[in-house]
């Protein structure tokens, strides 16, 4: 048993959570601080909640959070946690239970650039960045750029890592949201619940941001 290990006392859960560490890299007030740990449990109690309706296909034997055990945690130096890695455990009456490992991170942006010459009505040029990915086996991974999103907005980050990683300056001004261009308020806030708030899941749109030259 961890010093850090607490209980979840929420009015949502049938019974009281108990939370254990197996790392001493986090603690509980940096946990219960993470952003993405409160999106995520927020996003799951709604989920259980659902339950209740007739229509559910676990309204007859809903499954309920029992315990979460928090087994690693990585840190960006100064900047404070960046990865969280855990496993809930979530069973119905029938002792059913349902895969919950999950591994929680902040916001991130990827931009794809698309440059067209001036003098050319049909060539276009992709800007890629090469980086060390030691989990791709890669010191000269090709990608576009991309990176944290970091207290910044999404398109602030964005223009940041342009000029970090390309070398260029645009201006934040000058770059289109093209998620909100596409779909404007046509998504519910409830269907991203467990997204960045100015982020959609890239199953629905893989570029996010355009610059117009």
């Amino acid at each position: 048993m961890s010093a850090s290990d607490f209980t979840l006392e929420d009015k949502d859960f049938p019974s009281p959570v108990p939370v254990r560490f197996l790392t001493e890299e986090i603690s509980e007030d940096e946990l219960k601080n993470f952003r993405p740990f409160k999106v995520w449990l927020a996003a799951l109690k709604s989920s259980l909640e659902d339950q209740k309706k007739e229509d559910h296909a676990f309204h007859l034997a809903p499954y309920t959070l029992r315990s979460i055990d928090i087994q690693s945690a990585d840190r960006f130096g100064p900047r404070g946690i960046g990865f969280v890695k855990l496993r809930a455990e979530i069973k119905n009456s029938k002792n059913e239970s349902l895969p919950g490992v999950a591994f929680l991170r902040g916001g991130s942006v990827a931009i794809l650039m698309i440059l067209r010459p001036s003098d050319s009505k049909n060539e276009r040029w992709v800007v890629m960045t090469e980086q060390p990915r030691i989990p791709a086996g890669s010191l000269t991974f090709m990608e576009i750029p991309a990176g944290m999103i970091e207290g910044q907005s999404f398109i602030g980050a964005a223009a940041d890592e342009i000029e970090e990683e390309t070398g260029l300056v645009i201006p934040k001004t000058e770059l289109l949201d093209l998620t909100e261009l596409a779909l404007g308020k046509q998504v519910r806030p409830d269907d991203l619940r467990m997204f960045h708030p100015q982020i959609l899941p890239t199953t629905t749109i893989d570029i996010h941001l355009i610059y117009r030259l």
